[in-house]
């Protein structure tokens, strides 16, 4: 336990140097679209997070810099390329009949949603569907900004599994 929180503390203190290189990254990647921004940047902290202990520990300044490129070059391809298929499959009848004029969607439709999630999920989805951001559902929800992002993560998968059902 007490080796993964000093990869933790490792991982934070990693992303705090280079907190404005990713996000200028993402930012340059979305083509200035907050919310592919946002989706970017959390695709980005999990791949990070993920491959910390493939980080050496003696590699600092621009050594680390490319890593983290690296990192994040491939988390945003394979964002594009998981959401190229995406667009491909077309939407079941009860998503396409939900969405409203001008792209927002129907209350019913993210309750339908929410309900294939539990507890603190939930919360957090309500949240997002409301436009909170990372550190907004992070103090009210009093967690950590890392698990944050990991629970957002976990949401994309079981919404996603829940659509394709």
């Amino acid at each position: 336990m007490a080796g993964q929180e000093e990869t933790y503390k490792e991982y934070d203190a990693m992303v705090e140097r280079h907190r404005r290189f990713i996000l200028v990254m993402c930012q340059r990647a979305s083509y200035g679209r907050e919310w592919l921004c946002r989706e970017l940047l959390q695709e980005c902290y999990v791949e990070l997070l993920k491959r910390m202990p493939e980080l050496a520990p003696a590699r600092g300044g621009r050594e680390e810099l490319r890593w983290v490129y690296g990192r994040c070059r491939v988390a945003i391809t394979r964002y594009r390329r998981r959401v190229a298929r995406w667009s491909e499959l077309p939407l079941t009848a009860v998503l396409a009949e939900s969405v409203a004029v001008g792209g927002e969607v129907n209350r019913l439709t993210v309750d339908e949603l929410a309900s294939c999630l539990d507890g603190a999920e939930r919360r957090m989805f309500l949240m997002l569907a409301e436009g909170a951001d990372d550190g907004e559902i992070a103090r009210v929800l009093g967690l950590k900004r890392r698990t944050v992002v990991q629970m957002r993560h976990n949401i994309k998968k079981k919404l996603i599994k829940y659509i394709e059902s």
